[in-house]
């Protein structure tokens, strides 16, 4: 499948392909008429991740870690539980990220998010990753990763959650 771009006038959105399997779409939504926060600038008050587990679940003692950070490695999100197993076909989530930091929007434009799993012994774990992000503006910026395999040799990967459009 090749890279796209689509736009209209709910939401502006961007398909960007990433490498091997993995494919990430980012969607950035806008509102119209909402006040931005009183230094101009919109900053992160939520977040949560769904996972969707395709034919290789994660065992319930491996621990998952997922932190959204910006370009210059601030930390502005995180969770880190052990959740329990997530068996194959079965979505799991939303869980609620921890905010640790008043980032702005512009702060997250190209940061990253990255999940980091922790077997206790042999794991392999596939699965599609949703995470959202909304901010005091009430916009939110959406970014999905399919396809994405994580194990006990490979147990992390890093999602790019992009930029707002110009």
């Amino acid at each position: 499948m090749g890279c796209a771009e689509r736009g209209d006038n709910r939401a502006e959105g961007v398909l960007r392909c990433g490498a091997g399997r993995r494919k990430t779409r980012t969607t950035v939504l806008r509102v119209q008429g909402v006040p931005m926060a009183e230094n101009g600038s919109a900053t992160l008050s939520a977040g949560a991740v769904t996972f969707v587990t395709a034919d290789e679940d994660r065992d319930h003692d491996t621990g998952i870690n997922i932190s959204v950070k910006t370009p210059d490695g601030v930390e502005a999100a995180s969770i880190s539980v052990p959740f329990g197993q997530f068996k194959d076909g079965v979505t799991a989530g939303p869980y609620p990220l921890d905010v640790l930091t008043e980032t702005t929007k512009e702060g997250l434009s190209n940061g990253t998010a990255t999940v980091t799993i922790h077997p206790n012994g042999d794991d392999t774990w596939r699965f599609d990753l949703r995470l959202r992000l909304r901010f005091s503006d009430a916009t939110h910026l959406s970014v999905s990763a399919e396809n994405i395999e994580l194990n006990d040799d490979r147990n992390t990967t890093q999602i790019s959650l992009g930029g707002p459009p110009n």
